[in-house]
């Protein structure tokens, strides 16, 4: 029965997998696209051997299919990142995800809302991803999911029997997706489970619909000219963030060789553009610190004095727990640890993973003062059992050193 099930579903899926995977790979991979594609449905036969005709494998073997190519892409690695590789050229939305992205973007949906639902019904993150996204328990995001969908579907019925015609407001529109794309970037920039730190495909993914919305007309704004700037500026770094076992480098081991010039120069090249206009966003301020990042020849001749006045604009801005806890390292960076440690006891305590790291690199510094080394111990154990995935679990077993940054995509 399963064997049937596959045949007819390789009749009526085949063709229609590989034009998604040509568009958003190209067609010069078509070799590994067809590839993966055939492994795909060889998997599934034993996956879904004592399946019944009416079980539906079609979703299963896109997302198979992708995986499988996304594996062989990753073991060819040439000089090029998978992140290069899908920028190359401005992509186009197609028909469905306009109209997806109009439906989310509906004027009775909080902000909140379109958020969770770009999240996971375009973006297909799940609901522990969701939750790391937002810093919030496995179980409120979760709520918060069904209570979206069920928000959401409630309006798109009274839509489409007429009760509902106010149009979309461009500005709460372009907000919520920015935002989602954001933070899609940053699961894939520091994954919330799984054997890996990085997921590439999820980068590539936010600039690919950064770059799309930017091309169509309503979206040609300031906005997604930083929110790009700051993608591709810490997508220029993905090669050098892990190391040939997959290990995680931290900002002050990475080898700067690896860094993509081509994507630093369009990180570039965005931020020009973002300076029109007169909105400030927090994306400006952040694309302003990885410009930092990206102009210092090495990491000791990185300007913290500069790096710290930024968050210092970020912070009193667009404040979060996150970026405070950023603003800590960089005082510590420009000023010294006794004043990193002063900042992050103006903090109130967290539970968070971020925290904990912070407070960890700080006691285990060289000019830590006395109090703070005294609880080192404590710091390094809470910090370790709130790792996320297992690369960060094993980078916890052998140093403690936050430079890089947790779970945003702007961290140190």
């Amino acid at each position: 029965m399963g064997d049937c099930l596959v045949s007819r579903s390789f009749r009526r899926d085949y063709a229609r997998i590989s034009a998604r995977l040509v568009r958003r790979y190209g067609v010069n991979r078509w070799s590994e696209i067809e590839d993966a594609i055939q492994q795909a449905f060889i998997a599934a036969v034993v996956t879904f051997r004592d399946a019944s005709l009416d079980t539906e494998i079609s979703g299963w073997l896109a997302s198979c299919a992708e995986r499988r190519l996304i594996e062989q892409l990753r073991r060819q690695r040439r000089q090029t990142t998978l992140v290069d590789d899908l920028v190359a050229a401005v992509p186009a939305l197609d028909g469905d995800e306009v109209e997806l992205l109009r439906m989310i973007a509906h004027p009775e949906l909080s902000a909140s809302d379109q958020v969770v639902l770009m999240l996971n019904l375009h973006c297909g993150l799940n609901g522990r991803e969701i939750a790391r996204a937002l810093q919030l328990n496995d179980a409120t995001a979760s709520q918060r999911v069904v209570r979206a969908k069920q928000r959401f579907a409630d309006l798109v019925g009274s839509d489409a029997s007429g009760q509902n015609t106010r149009a979309v407001e461009p500005a709460k529109q372009h907000d919520a997706l920015a935002k989602a794309l954001y933070l899609l970037f940053t699961e894939g920039y520091c994954a919330t489970t799984g054997p890996l730190y990085l997921r590439e495909e999820l980068c590539a993914e936010a600039i690919r619909l950064g770059l799309a919305v930017r091309a169509h007309p309503s979206g040609n704004d300031a906005t997604f000219d930083a929110l790009l700037a700051l993608m591709y500026l810490q997508a220029s770094r993905l090669p050098a963030r892990v190391g040939n076992a997959g290990q995680i480098l931290m900002l002050p081991d990475q080898d700067r060789s690896q860094w993509d010039l081509d994507l630093i120069q369009h990180g570039v090249r965005f931020f020009h553009l973002s300076l029109r206009g007169e909105r400030l966003t927090a994306y400006h301020i952040e694309a302003a610190i990885a410009v930092e990042h990206a102009m210092a020849a090495s990491f000791d001749e990185t300007s913290w004095r500069r790096v710290r006045q930024h968050y210092d604009d970020l912070v009193r801005c667009f404040p979060t727990p996150i970026r405070e806890l950023n603003r800590v390292v960089a005082v510590a960076m420009d000023s010294g640890t006794s004043a990193g440690w002063a900042a992050l006891l103006e903090l109130p305590e967290s539970e968070s993973g971020p925290y904990w790291a912070t407070r960890a690199w700080l006691c285990l510094r060289p000019d830590a003062p006395s109090i703070a080394r005294q609880s080192a111990s404590l710091a390094v154990d809470r910090a370790r059992s709130r790792a996320g995935n297992r690369a960060e679990q094993a980078f916890w077993q052998r140093f403690v050193s936050p430079e890089d940054g947790f779970g945003e995509i702007v961290q140190l």
